[in-house]
């Protein structure tokens, strides 16, 4: 029988004549093909070496994905094994070529997509396997509406609000520059407001293609004046001061008018009431309203005896 070999491996054995065996290389190379044979007393006789050059085609080994912006430059090399020597692309996103030479993908993309380019590389073995490369093209984000400063009343909702564009643009608003957590959305609601939430807020929109950040808005957040301590009932002789006072809380820090049986005193505009040297007409009822952006709150009446 005859034993074939190729460098050394052994491929298969014929006893019957014409001698033969089927071969598929493992790959591309180059092999020494030999064959023994051995005659019935055992005696054996090795051929010549055949050497066999094996080539196999091109084989696309870039990546699969890629991201350009819409008007943006983009560039992207292909490359193969097996020494290609011409690229051929098809489905290219507008805008974009191939130069088969190189297998360079470039130009200024200038429709949004994604886009399933069918790639081959040619040899002088002809063309390999075809492969896809995914060519994502997002539109920046850009912002069309920036949020606005907001003033509210401390217990109410406020809604923060921006408008942008791109492809499927994702939020993150954030307050004095830190990320808020679950603010992810086109909108920020903020519910019941208080002191605490008082400050500079953005939002930053982001896609692949990139970000962009908003303008920093300020959220003011007011709390109605309150009364804390009320005036106190004042008796005096004529000639004497009458002083009252009040005590009041509120932001921002509450104004004072004070009053006279309801009637505006004026330059009376402080936390304390100073009435000099005081006649019988003085005598009455006095009170104070507390205000300020958020609201009012009158204090109690108290009376003046003199």
């Amino acid at each position: 029988g005859v034993r074939f070999l190729a460098s050394g491996l052994e491929l298969g054995l014929d006893a019957t004549a014409p001698y033969s065996v089927e071969w598929s290389p493992p790959g591309p190379g180059t092999y020494s093909l030999t064959a023994v044979a051995t005659d019935n007393s055992g005696n054996q006789t090795t051929s010549a070496v055949v050497r066999v050059a094996v080539a196999v085609p091109p084989v696309i080994t870039s990546a699969t994905t890629a991201l350009a912006v819409r008007g943006n430059a983009f560039e992207f090399h292909v490359t193969a094994s097996n020494t290609p020597t011409s690229f051929a692309a098809s489905n290219l996103p507008p805008g974009l070529t191939l130069t088969p030479s190189t297998g360079v993908i470039a130009g200024t993309p200038t429709t949004e997509g994604v886009y399933a380019v069918g790639l081959t590389a040619t040899s002088a073995l002809g063309p390999g396997p075809a492969a896809t490369l995914t060519i994502s093209v997002n539109t920046a984000p850009t912002i069309t509406t920036q949020p606005e400063p907001r003033t509210a009343v401390a217990g109410t909702n406020v809604t923060l609000a921006v408008v942008a564009a791109g492809t499927t643009p994702a939020y993150q608003w954030r307050k004095e520059g830190a990320a808020i957590t679950g603010a992810t959305g086109a909108n920020l609601v903020l519910n019941d407001v208080q002191i605490a939430a008082a400050g500079h807020y953005d939002v930053v929109v982001s896609n692949p293609a990139g970000n962009v950040t908003s303008v920093v808005v300020l959220l003011t957040v007011q709390v109605p004046p309150h009364v804390t301590s009320q005036p106190q009932a004042a008796e005096v002789i004529a000639g004497q001061a009458a002083v009252f006072q009040v005590g009041a809380s509120g932001t921002p820090a509450p104004t004072y008018q004070w009053r006279k049986d309801g009637q505006d005193l004026a330059n009376a505009t402080g936390a304390t009431l100073t009435l000099a040297n005081t006649q019988t007409s003085d005598a009455g009822a006095y009170d104070v309203v507390v205000t300020n952006p958020a609201g009012s709150e009158t204090s109690n009446p108290v009376t003046l005896t003199v």
